[in-house]
């Protein structure tokens, strides 16, 4: 049954074709938040000239912003804006499901670790407790993985080889609320 409810988020959380492939799921080790950077996610922005959605994370390095972009589908930005403004829908959407799913089978998700860029796709981790404390790490889509620990309320933490593959830049004024240009 344990092994059951890490089959159902994994197979909640699957990513999509042509995405590099990683290592295996399994038991984990938190990371050491000091070798992490903490973002904060400031919203979504649409950009019309290529009708693209991106998510704005913001972090502090040197006691300065840096922000950096991070491409994801409309469906997940429409998500994730609805997470950012605590709305809900009627029935619940697949990120519910999958957070429901953990949360009733004994699991809490603990972090989200942006910890990978490649061929221009975001890695991430999402580690979780099962329902006996063993700790588990579970490959994700960086969308998916924002959109569950934004709706877990768990910080979103950045490996920085990250930001030495990315780059960080300012992307403009900082908005009043969490949904930015959507």
């Amino acid at each position: 049954m344990k092994a059951c409810w890490i089959l159902c988020l994994t197979m909640a959380l699957a990513a999509g074709c042509g995405r590099p492939q990683r290592s295996a799921e399994g038991t984990a080790a938190l990371p050491d938040p000091s070798t992490f950077v903490t973002a904060e996610v400031l919203g979504v922005r649409f950009i019309p000239e290529t009708g693209t959605h991106m998510v704005v994370l913001e972090s502090r390095q040197a006691g300065q912003p840096v922000q950096f972009p991070i491409f994801v589908g409309e469906r997940e930005a429409v998500v994730l804006n609805m997470k950012l403004a605590r709305r809900s829908t009627p029935r619940p959407l697949t990120h519910d499901l999958a957070l429901s799913l953990l949360t009733t089978l004994g699991g809490e998700i603990r972090d989200v670790v942006i910890d990978d860029v490649q061929e221009e796709i975001f890695l991430a981790r999402i580690f979780v407790a099962d329902g006996t404390g063993r700790l588990r790490s579970v490959d994700s889509r960086a969308s998916d993985a924002i959109i569950l620990g934004v709706a877990a309320g768990k910080p979103i933490r950045i490996a920085p080889v990250v930001f030495r593959k990315v780059g960080a830049r300012s992307l403009g004024k900082r908005s009043d609320g969490p949904a930015l240009d959507i």
